[in-house]
């Protein structure tokens, strides 16, 4: 399988390359984590998430499509909820025993199989973490506050949607597993 092969050659490299940049201490595969933000619960579980010295992580993200890489892309990708979230969540989560000490410092990495020589480096800092924070906060208060919501024209979307049954778009949503 050429994903395999892809990650075996590029993939593990990129590991140790950003292992060697932080100094790492402790790698996670598939770490769910789940804080709480002013009364609210925020959550995802990551490909791998790891921690190393001085406050810092790096958070990796598997991608099996194909995407053209470049600044674009890279555009995108730091805008995405994904990526608010899971750097956030690792800033939070400092109750952890994973994290004995705060981080301050997230670099996230899209490692796309389809071009494994070309990740996407995503640096998040204090300010767009601090940004990421408040985000969130907004997101979670709109939700609450909206009283009625409109049902996307985009049916296809509804397939996966947990809550589908409360628009009458299905009884459950389509399971990936």
């Amino acid at each position: 399988d050429q994903w395999w092969n892809n990650y075996l050659t590029f993939g593990i490299a990129a590991v140790e390359k950003e292992e060697h940049r932080l100094g790492i201490s402790k790698r996670y595969y598939e770490i769910p984590l789940q804080v709480e933000l002013d009364g609210y619960r925020l959550g995802g579980v990551l490909d791998l998430l790891l921690i190393g010295s001085e406050g810092r992580a790096c958070i990796f993200d598997w991608k099996s499509g194909s995407k053209k890489i470049g600044p674009k892309l890279k555009e995108q990708l730091a805008g995405r909820v994904q990526t608010k979230c899971y750097s956030l969540l690792v800033t939070l989560a400092r109750s952890l025993p994973i994290l004995s000490k705060p981080i301050h410092s997230v670099r996230m990495v899209y490692w796309y199989a389809e071009n494994p020589q070309h990740p996407v480096v995503l640096d998040i800092d204090q300010t767009e973490l601090e940004a990421n924070r408040r985000h969130f906060l907004q997101l979670f208060h709109q939700i609450t506050e909206t009283k009625e919501y409109a049902k996307t024209a985009y049916i296809q979307r509804c397939s996966y949607c947990r809550y589908r049954s409360y628009c009458e778009r299905g009884e459950r949503a389509f399971s990936l597993e």
